[in-house]
């Protein structure tokens, strides 16, 4: 009786540790799937756009305050003006800059994928409300400003301030209103963009990674019970956390390195950058927990066998 009991716990234990390897590599690849996807779109398709879009209407506005100081004030207001009708090359390049680190920007994206996500799936979709667009935008075009004033060395007053920020957001919304009727289309001109998505969407969703994080907390506890005598436990979820990690940190950023030509154009039409950092920060950590438990568990074995 005891050695069955003793095969069937070891079977068990062998198949948790399985399970829970799995279910966190699982995990991981999730978890670093929405910021390489957000930032692989914001980068290559989004930031330019936008930038693009945001220059535009600040050299608009500049041109129409210098035509209305033209029509109303006296030569030398003209002149003055006429210091700001243009927009240099390092102020769009600081526009860019803005618009690319902006945090609000990627939650933008990060929404705009996730509702693109649940139209293919469902054919739902729950655009934001312009007070919610407006919301995410205010500080990256308040930033905007404070960077062409330092830049121009010239403060605006309260009025002209409004101008612009309504012209950034006359032009951001053109670009947000073609984005909220894209998901229609993208099934007929870019399927496999479409099937992606979908795919995407369930990876990421909150559903599928607390099934994850259930399974690998749950094998886990599994491990621990079918493995305490010795501390052997450790071993186990050591090995199975620094694999993971060695696969995330080092085989899923390689993995992408050579697919990205391949992956950017077939997804979004055009060649473009893919960020990785996210994969050495997750893999990075299990690796370091996985490598810890394995240092605990040698120490406890040769303090043992004295």
């Amino acid at each position: 009786m005891i050695k069955n009991e003793s095969i069937l716990v070891r079977i068990l234990g062998k198949s948790a540790s399985v399970i829970f390897f799995i279910s966190l590599l699982c995990l991981g690849v999730s978890l670093c799937l929405e910021p390489i996807c957000t930032s692989t779109v914001q980068n290559t398709v989004l930031n330019s756009t936008m930038s693009d879009y945001m220059t535009n209407a600040i050299v608009q506005e500049n041109e129409s305050s210098e035509h209305n100081t033209a029509s109303d004030s006296a030569a030398e207001s003209r002149s003055d003006a006429s210091q700001n009708s243009g927009i240099t090359e390092r102020q769009i390049q600081k526009v860019e800059e803005i618009v690319q680190s902006s945090p609000e920007m990627r939650e933008l994206v990060s929404r705009y994928l996730e509702q693109y996500a649940g139209y293919l799936e469902n054919g739902q979709m729950d655009t934001l409300s312009d007070a919610e667009k407006k919301k995410l935008l205010e500080s990256v075009n308040d930033e905007i400003l404070d960077t062409i004033e330092k830049e121009q060395q010239t403060a605006l007053s309260s009025a002209d301030r409004q101008k612009y920020k309504d012209a950034l957001e006359e032009k951001e919304n053109e670009v947000l209103d073609t984005l909220d009727t894209m998901p229609a289309q993208m099934e007929k001109t870019m399927p496999d963009a479409a099937k992606a998505l979908k795919t995407y969407g369930k990876a990421v969703s909150a559903s599928t990674q607390t099934g994850l994080a259930l399974a690998a907390a749950i094998s886990g506890i599994l491990v621990i019970l079918c493995r305490r005598q010795g501390m052997r436990w450790m071993k186990s979820l050591g090995i199975s956390a620094l694999t993971d990690g060695i696969l995330i940190a080092a085989a899923m950023p390689f993995a992408i390195g050579i697919m990205a030509v391949f992956l950017t154009n077939q997804f979004l039409g055009q060649t473009g950058n893919i960020d990785i950092s996210i994969c050495h920060q997750t893999g990075g950590i299990m690796a370091g927990a996985g490598f810890i438990l394995m240092l605990v568990y040698l120490i406890y074995k040769k303090w043992k066998q004295k």
